[in-house]
């Protein structure tokens, strides 16, 4: 898979034409347009260049990938790929999760260890769903209802593509997926959890 980047010259040249189809139709919204535009074309890369750099400098990583499926979403870009034996979930080019036995394993015991130390627990928060294993693994312990806060639902359709991994987590009858914030989420939400662990977010990674 061929990812194309679109060069700042044509940026501003599809910009400077969607300015001049305001103009026709609203010239005071044109000027302001036309004022923004070139500021913005010099700021931004001076503000955010770490955030253009890590979209980009993935490319390479897709060269032998097979794209399977993607969604582009209001919160971020979703994909899976195949490539060689494994599938690989990834989030605006950052991996998400894999059907590697290693990577596996380690979603699981983040979901399972918490539960095991609790020993009875009824209720249970998953912050982060991922690719679904660690909100499965949790969610497959007897006799427990799972909250899983996700805040994108693109990653909640991707997720399915590692069901016989992630133990058929959204389709589970004890599993209830709500498209929100964690933090958030735990700020107004009345209910106490017995236990609450998340998926592996790392912060750059977000």
């Amino acid at each position: 898979m061929q990812l194309a980047v679109v060069s700042p010259f044509v940026s501003v040249v599809r910009l400077l034409v969607a300015a001049g189809i305001l103009m026709a139709l609203n010239w005071r919204l044109a000027l302001t347009a036309l004022a923004v535009v070139p500021a913005a074309v010099v700021l931004l890369p001076l503000g955010a260049p770490d955030m253009l750099r890590t979209v980009y400098k993935y490319a390479p990583t897709f060269k032998d990938h097979q794209l399977v499926w993607m969604e582009e979403g209001l919160e971020t870009t979703v994909s899976v790929h195949k490539w060689q034996s494994y599938l690989l979930l990834y989030s605006n080019s950052r991996g998400q999760a894999s059907d590697s036995a290693s990577g596996n394993n380690f979603h699981k015991f983040l979901g399972l260890l918490p539960m095991v130390l609790h020993g009875q627990a009824h209720d249970a928060l998953v912050v982060g769903l991922g690719g679904g294993t660690t909100g499965g693994a949790v969610a497959a312990y007897p006799n427990v209802q799972v909250d899983v806060i996700e805040l994108s639902p693109s990653m909640v359709t991707g997720a399915t593509y590692f069901a016989d991994h992630n133990f058929h987590v959204t389709e589970r009858p004890n599993v209830h997926i709500k498209l929100d914030d964690g933090r958030n989420h735990l700020l107004v939400t009345p209910k106490k959890y017995d236990v609450a662990t998340a998926d592996i977010i790392q912060p750059d990674h977000v």
